[in-house]
């Protein structure tokens, strides 16, 4: 199954499917249905991986620069070990990121393997997730925050 972004046209999507020798499921503009009902994910960089970690599935970051140019002067400009906001706020690798060189079907194939593979490993993922939705905190931070300025404006 395919969750699509609602910025992604049905068309361009549509053509990108047509030849796919394996029938695709796509639901649109339900995210987060899709990543409850899934064992694993494969998600691209970005707020994707943070709501994955908000829903507890287990993932695999999965992204290819468009040059490999682009993808060099990233790593150049941008000095963090994890390009992934769930890595990002663990403080640590607890998603695989299989990015631009990496970003094969060979080693898609091979993570996902070790994951579903391994209950161990599958269920650390799951922890380590959870302990990503704590750190974000409760639904409803943005309330929280003006409430917080709010106050301190009128003290």
């Amino acid at each position: 199954i395919l969750a699509q972004a609602s910025s992604i046209q049905d068309q361009f999507l549509a053509d990108l499917l047509k030849d796919s020798p394996v029938p695709i499921r796509v639901f649109r503009n339900q995210a987060s249905e899709v990543m409850a009902a899934s064992d694993l994910l494969v998600v691209k960089s970005g707020t994707s991986t943070l709501q994955a970690a908000v829903v507890g599935t287990p993932m695999i970051l999965f992204y290819r620069a468009s040059s490999w140019l682009t993808y060099r002067l990233a790593r150049l400009l941008i000095r963090v070990p994890w390009i992934g906001l769930a890595n990002l706020v663990a403080g640590r690798g607890i998603v695989p990121e299989l990015i631009h060189d990496e970003a094969t079907p060979e080693r898609l194939v091979q993570e996902t393997e070790r994951l579903l593979g391994d209950p161990r490993a599958y269920e650390e993922m799951k922890a380590a997730l959870l302990t990503v939705r704590q750190a974000l905190g409760t639904p409803g931070a943005s309330r929280r925050a003006a409430e917080a300025v709010l106050a301190e404006c009128r003290a």
